[in-house]
């Protein structure tokens, strides 16, 4: 019986001294938000994520909605998801994931596209700067009014997404990628531009094949003294 006393005895001073360092803590602010960890940005800035976020610095981290953080961060057309997690004593951690960009659509304005095919409307620069730009082929309209790529421009989708996952270097190398009805797809490739003609169907031999000869000529002159490079014959590529 006595030995039952002194456990609830501890127990209730361990809890009183945890009360009192709870009040302490809270007295002297140190669960005020002081620090913000953005981490899975490529596109945005850290400084743009915690500018959107409109962290109010004067509030505790446990008196923060996370939810309407998160709301305001997902406003933003290039972020996909994002987690926040709290850090005691006074630090927040937003992991964003943006979207992934694929290329750049002509039009009117600049559109991105996505390696899924959605459509995203972004003034950022930093965004499209080295994306491909699509050519021949534009978005069009679903039934409620949201933009979708075409089935030309979702081919030459598929065929960056190709490119990009066999040799990086090859898909950044790509000024232009263009549609039309008499030759097909062709992309436009480096500052030349050297054009490449894959022409219609059976993209995934056509690219591997390219990959095979871009992989083989990369480090080459001759590459310099091609003037085009027609891959739309089955297993061969045909240069000029």
């Amino acid at each position: 019986m006595l030995k039952v006393a002194k456990i609830a005895f501890y127990t209730i001073v361990l809890a009183g001294f945890f009360i009192i360092a709870i009040i302490w803590l809270r007295a002297n602010d140190l669960f005020v938000l002081n620090r913000v960890n953005v981490v899975g940005n490529r596109l945005l800035t850290s400084e743009e994520i915690i500018d959107l976020a409109d962290l109010d610095f004067s509030k505790e981290i446990f008196d923060i909605d996370v939810d309407a953080v998160r709301e305001r961060l997902l406003s933003n057309e290039l972020i996909k998801s994002v987690k926040i997690t709290r850090y005691r004593p006074s630090a927040i951690k937003i992991k964003v994931t943006e979207k992934d960009l694929i290329a750049v659509s002509a039009g009117s304005r600049l559109n991105t596209v996505t390696s899924d095919g959605l459509i995203v409307d972004t003034d950022n620069f930093r965004a499209i700067y080295d994306l491909p730009m699509i050519t021949g082929s534009h978005f069009i309209y679903d039934s409620l009014g949201q933009k979708i790529v075409s089935d030309d421009m979702w081919d030459m989708v598929y065929i960056l997404n190709i490119i990009r996952t066999l040799d990086l270097q090859l898909y950044h190398s790509i000024s232009e990628i263009n549609f039309n009805y008499d030759s097909g797809v062709i992309l436009f490739f480096g500052d030349r531009p050297l054009p490449i003609i894959l022409g219609f169907d059976d993209y995934m031999d056509k690219i591997y094949n390219l990959y095979i000869f871009y992989a083989h000529m990369r480090n080459s002159d001759e590459l310099n003294r091609i003037k085009a490079i027609d891959a739309r014959f089955a297993g061969q590529i045909i240069t000029q």
